[in-house]
Order: C-alpha cells, then sequence, then structure tokens
C-alpha cells in the first residue's frame, strides 16, 4: 500500500484531512507566465515579411511555443482547485453521487459524508450512517475513509463503512482488497493492520485488537442497497433496531423472550405500514400504534 504522510485530527466536528501542500489549492488556481516578446510584438510588418502578430497565424504559433517554453522553464504554476462534497441523507432515503474522480457513492438512511478531492488525495469523513463506496482505480492516489475509530485505504474497489453509535466501524468488502488501521497522528504514515477481500467483513476496533475477518455474503450485508433487509437467524430486537434506523419510529419489544427469538426474513423497506404488515404476519405478531404515531409497541398474537 503506497503511504501517504496523513494528518488526521476527528473530534466534535469532524474536519477534512488537511495536508500542508494542499491548503492553498484554491487561491492558486491560477496560470501565471512571464511576458515574452509575443506580448509585445507589433503588427508593423516590412513588405514581403510574413505577419509576426500576435493576430497573425504566425504569431499565434510563437506565442504558443513562448507558453510552452515559459511552461518548461517553470515560470508558471498551475494547481487544480480543491473540490468539496458534503453530503447527506435523511431517514428513510438514499443519496447516490458522482464524485468528480469517478468514484461513486451511495448513503444509506440518516448518513453523513465529507469528501475533500485535491491534486494529491482523495480523503472521505464518515459522521454517521453508513456508506458505500465504489472507488474508480488510481495507484497514485489512494481513496481514504476517515471513522471515529480508525482509516480504511483503497487504490479502487468496492465496500461500505457503517459507522456505529458506540464509535466503531464495520467496513464489508463486496470486491477488491480494503486495507484497516489507525488513525495516523501528526507526521505519521498509514499503517495498514490487515487487508480485507472480497466477501469479508470486519469493524475497526477488532482489526486493532488483531481479530480475524469474517466471512460473510456481501450481497446479502449490502441488501440495503437494493431497498431490502436480509436476516438470517438475527434476534428480534437487532432486527427492530434496523427498522428504526430506516423509519422515523420507535419500535420497541417489551417482551424480552420474544426479542430474543431468532429470525430469518427479507424485508422490503417500502413504506413502514407495508414492512411492518410483512413482518407481523410472518412472524404472528401484532403493531399496536401509539396516539403520536411514532411509537409501535410489537407484541405476539395471543
Amino acid at each position: 500500500w503506497e503511504q501517504a504522510d496523513v494528518v488526521a485530527k476527528i473530534g466534535h466536528s469532524h474536519q477534512y484531512v488537511q495536508h500542508p501542500e494542499d491548503k492553498n489549492d484554491e487561491q492558486k488556481n491560477v496560470l501565471k507566465f512571464a511576458p515574452g516578446p509575443a506580448q509585445t510584438m507589433q503588427q508593423n510588418n516590412p513588405p514581403g515579411k510574413k505577419d509576426m502578430s500576435v493576430n497573425g497565424p504566425a504569431g499565434w504559433a510563437m506565442a504558443a511555443c513562448t507558453l510552452l517554453a515559459v511552461g518548461i522553464g517553470g515560470f508558471y504554476t498551475f494547481y487544480p482547485s480543491q473540490k468539496n462534497y458534503h453530503l447527506v441523507s435523511q431517514v428513510g432515503e438514499q443519496q447516490q453521487i458522482l464524485l468528480e474522480d469517478g468514484s461513486r457513492v451511495l448513503l444509506s438512511s440518516n448518513s453523513q459524508l465529507d469528501v475533500q478531492l485535491t491534486a494529491r488525495h482523495r480523503i472521505a469523513t464518515l459522521s454517521q450512517g453508513e456508506v458505500y463506496f465504489d472507488v474508480s482505480r488510481n495507484l497514485q492516489k489512494p481513496f481514504e475513509v476517515i471513522t471515529k475509530a480508525g482509516m480504511v485505504r483503497v487504490l479502487g474497489t468496492h465496500f461500505s463503512v457503517r459507522q456505529q453509535a458506540d464509535g466503531d466501524a464495520i467496513v464489508t468488502v463486496a470486491e477488491g482488497r480494503v486495507a484497516l488501521g489507525k488513525l495516523p497522528q501528526e507526521n505519521q504514515s498509514f499503517a495498514p493492520l490487515i487487508e480485507l477481500h472480497n466477501n469479508q467483513q470486519l469493524s475497526l476496533k477488532q482489526a486493532a485488537m488483531g481479530a480475524t475477518p469474517q466471512s460473510i455474503n456481501a450481497q446479502i450485508a449490502l441488501a440495503w442497497k437494493e431497498k431490502q433487509l436480509v436476516f438470517q437467524k438475527q434476534k428480534l430486537n437487532f432486527i427492530v433496531a434496523e427498522l428504526n434506523r430506516y423509519f422515523a419510529l420507535n419500535i420497541t419489544v417489551p417482551n424480552t423472550d420474544l426479542g430474543e427469538k431468532e429470525i430469518t426474513a427479507v424485508i422490503q423497506l417500502s413504506d413502514v405500514k407495508t414492512t411492518l404488515n410483512t413482518l407481523c404476519q410472518a412472524l404472528k405478531l401484532q403493531a399496536e400504534f401509539a396516539p403520536n404515531g411514532q411509537d409501535i409497541v410489537l407484541s405476539s398474537i395471543q
């Protein structure tokens, strides 16, 4: 993995990773060159001489050659402007964006992502939620994802990162290779702890503890991209927690035994009533709505 001098700081306000050489990119987006003969030529040619002014064909050719020579001589500097994205999805919606470098990002429900593209770096900071990345390949410029628990680095691949409420972040790889590591301190380079491959999953905290990647079915784990949730022997409490992520609701299961029941199900993330009806019919449950329409209690049908 190509190393980079990364200075990363994560706090209550998630700032971009700013490399020193990138700080003034936006202000330097100008073309500077020294005045040359092509700029001062007068259109006063003796008889029989070619038109060598800037307005004539030969003059334009000379001007172009002069500019090329000046550029080769190092008298001008061109800095591509920095591109920043602040991406937010609301509860229950997805947002897909094509970045300037050709990468695509898909935000899941209630997610927030900031992306910074410069001439030298591609850096994304995930503040909350989950994002699926389809990263365009660039061997000279890795794509980095910063979370509260550490950093992910890729050269070009398909993967997702989910920021957990407890500060950990789960990485799921659908295709390619993904390196996981700690967040570099000042004047330190990124040091991979482990590399994930197709159909593997691991959290950044687990990676820091030396855990082994989990083999998973990435298509099932990332079914939310197709507005589905697929559960295989998952506890009802976990399923309810996931539904609360995708709907602006507070669904609860007061019965402890019922909440611990393992369930296998495929749930379509359409409207909330259709979703709940499907779940209740399959599991023989009933849903009681509170007057406010937001609080829902699931219980067994007596």
